[in-house]
């Protein structure tokens, strides 16, 4: 009888022990994993250029995006060979045709820091510090703004690198200027090879050390 009762606690403590473990594997945080295309919708464009240049193009320092609605038109799925688990149907909260936001209005078209702006869409939140020219030529600049996650929804984690891109075309000097956008945690391999090798290592240090952060809360001190 003894033996009996010892077995069957043995078991009970194991099965308990078990599904413990199972519920912190359930409940632990994930790193967000997304890329996202974007579009804008009743939006203007104006640059600031040298005269007799396009109003897009090699002579554009400054551009401003005003009014108009941002949101998310597309997905990757899978990005970066794994599942978009940002995304809705994988059990995020990002679906297409949500919008997003953006604190800023106005771009220098030029490399490095620049002043913090914020984008923010379905709880998550980009805290953009750096910037990369990714393409200028007349009638298209491309620009990527760098830096780190610092808010998400319940269940992902912060503190990974991010990158939030802009396209602009035009199809001649005065014609008008579109607006694509792309938003994407961890950096999209294209954006992070152009980051100067000082930024991308402050950048990726600050997304471990976030990590190592959360590692900590959940596991304690290590």
């Amino acid at each position: 009888m003894r033996t009996y009762l010892l077995r069957t606690a043995c078991r009970f403590s194991l099965a308990a022990g078990l599904a413990v473990a199972g519920s912190a594997v359930a409940n632990a945080a994930l790193s967000p994993n997304g890329s996202f295309s974007g579009a804008l919708t009743n939006g203007s464009v104006t640059t600031t250029y040298t005269a007799g240049g396009w109003q897009l193009g090699t002579t554009t320092t400054a551009i401003d995006i005003t009014a108009g609605t941002r949101f998310i038109s597309g997905a990757a799925n899978p990005y970066l060979a794994s599942p978009n688990n940002m995304l809705s149907t994988n059990g995020g909260p990002v679906s297409i045709g949500d919008a997003f936001s953006v604190s800023n209005s106005s771009y220098s078209v030029a490399n490095g820091a620049v002043t913090p702006f914020t984008v923010s869409f379905d709880g998550f939140v980009f805290d953009l510090t750096h910037e990369v020219v990714t393409a200028i030529h007349d009638g298209n600049i491309g620009l990527a703004f760098i830096g780190t996650l610092t808010g998400a929804p319940t269940g992902f984690t912060t503190g990974a690198p991010v990158d939030f891109s802009l396209g602009l075309t035009e199809s001649g000097p005065t014609g008008a200027i579109g607006v694509a956008y792309s938003i994407d945690t961890p950096i999209n391999p294209f954006v992070a090879a152009l980051v100067p090798e000082p930024a991308t290592m402050a950048m990726f240090g600050i997304g471990l050390l976030g990590l190592l952060a959360v590692r900590r809360r959940r596991f304690g001190s290590i």
